[in-house]
């Protein structure tokens, strides 16, 4: 989803916490980490903030990246190259997620101020604009393999709405502040809710079903989820924090030298290969966005292909 917090959902039902989870805080400069984990800084070239939100089990990357504060233009890592996707009229745009095939999704705004999904395969940007009535805005956050596309609307109301895409038949989900972020190829979906509050949680959708993810009793979003069903995202148990749930744990990430500003998971695959973002304060300022992939120890850089060490010069 666009990585937009102030989006967060809620939704008129009971949503089940799941307990007996196991919490393991780790900063990745720490041994403990240094053993599960190997880290490497994901920047696109000559900008000064970039955002990895997806990674397919090619090891290809989707996001947005900022050549000046306050811009933002999606992008492709293709495993060798940067691709910058360039949208006609598009004055900021934004990559969410990109499938196995190397079809990619997200969104965009246009110089009326108006917000549109679209799809980009073989060189390619297509509008999308989902087919409910009374949808003012449509954001794109994620493709399973099958092409099934996830996103949400604004119905007018402001707040977000999240809906699947299958086939052309649309399904939506949730009532209002539902924002759905990830998709994997059973169907399963994960995204932010507001259960009656103004504080975001995380959720896991399938089959009617709604769920709370850990972490719980803080604000907390989901952001991708893949085939195994491990999600990833962040937390705020104080300050901003990335989690990867594997269904019996809790692993938080706090990225070192992010300058107290925090940091986030945004996608996972197949192969538990994620990419996110630490927050840093330092030039050109407050909130500065930097990208980084974390590959499991267990498979190294073996598993797939993946990108050279890439950034800023």
């Amino acid at each position: 989803m666009t990585r937009w917090t102030a989006f967060r959902p809620p939704l008129a039902r009971a949503l089940v916490a799941l307990l007996g989870v196991t919490f393991l805080h780790v900063a990745l400069s720490g041994a403990a980490m240094a053993q599960a984990y190997t880290y490497q800084p994901f920047d696109y070239p000559g900008a000064v903030s970039t955002s990895p939100f997806a990674i397919n089990n090619a090891g290809h990357i989707a996001g947005t990246y900022a050549l000046q504060r306050g811009g933002g233009n999606a992008f492709l890592y293709d495993g060798a190259n940067f691709v910058s996707i360039d949208i006609q009229d598009a004055v900021y745009s934004s990559a969410e997620g990109i499938n196995d095939a190397g079809t990619v999704v997200g969104w965009y705004r246009d110089k009326a101020g108006d917000t549109h999904g679209f799809t980009y395969e073989n060189g390619v940007a297509t509008r999308y604009d989902v087919s409910i009535p009374g949808a003012v805005r449509t954001v794109l956050t994620d493709i399973s393999s099958g092409g099934t596309l996830a996103g949400w609307f604004d119905p007018g109301s402001g707040d977000p709405i999240g809906f699947v895409d299958k086939g052309g038949t649309v399904t939506q989900i949730g009532q209002s502040y539902t924002g759905v972020n990830g998709i994997n190829n059973a169907g399963r979906v994960v995204g932010v809710h507001r259960p009656g509050t103004a504080t975001n949680r995380g959720f896991l959708y399938h089959n009617g079903s709604f769920r709370r993810l850990p972490p719980a009793r803080v604000e907390s979003q989901a952001w991708d989820i893949n085939n195994a069903g491990h999600v990833v995202g962040d937390y705020r148990p104080s300050g901003r924090l990335g989690f990867l749930y594997d269904g019996r744990r809790v692993i938080s990430f706090d990225f070192p030298g992010d300058g107290d500003e925090g940091t986030a998971l945004y996608g996972i695959n197949d192969r538990g290969v994620v990419v996110g973002s630490y927050f840093t304060t330092a030039p050109p300022g407050f909130g500065t966005s930097r990208g980084f992939i974390a590959f499991p120890a267990r498979a190294g850089h073996r598993s797939g292909r993946h990108p050279r060490r890439m950034t800023n010069p």
